[in-house]
């Protein structure tokens, strides 16, 4: 099962075919938490950033196989898959 499929949960069903792609589709935000945790996606980086000028937080998720997806959480905890892809690395330090 590949990063965004588990994301989605059974709300969405979707493969995760193509690089980087924009993405609109959106879920209650602790029910999909628990499945990425269930199904050995981490949470990449500090955990969430928050966005400028609002309630809501950008949390980057990644899967073992290198599938990732970056999540868009509003204040009232619906979360929406902002940009997905495959291959992440961990960037070099500066």
């Amino acid at each position: 099962m590949n990063a965004k499929s588990i994301l989605t949960g059974t709300a969405i069903a979707a493969a995760l075919s193509a690089p980087a792609s924009a993405q609109t589709e959106c879920i209650a935000y602790e029910p999909l938490r628990q499945v990425l945790i269930e199904n050995g996606i981490r949470l990449e980086g500090f955990g969430t950033i928050p966005m400028a000028g609002t309630d809501g937080q950008i949390e980057i998720w990644v899967a073992p196989n290198g599938d990732w997806a970056i999540l868009a959480i509003n204040e009232i905890g619906i979360a929406c898959i902002a940009i997905s892809g495959a291959g992440w690395t961990i960037p070099e330090a500066l």
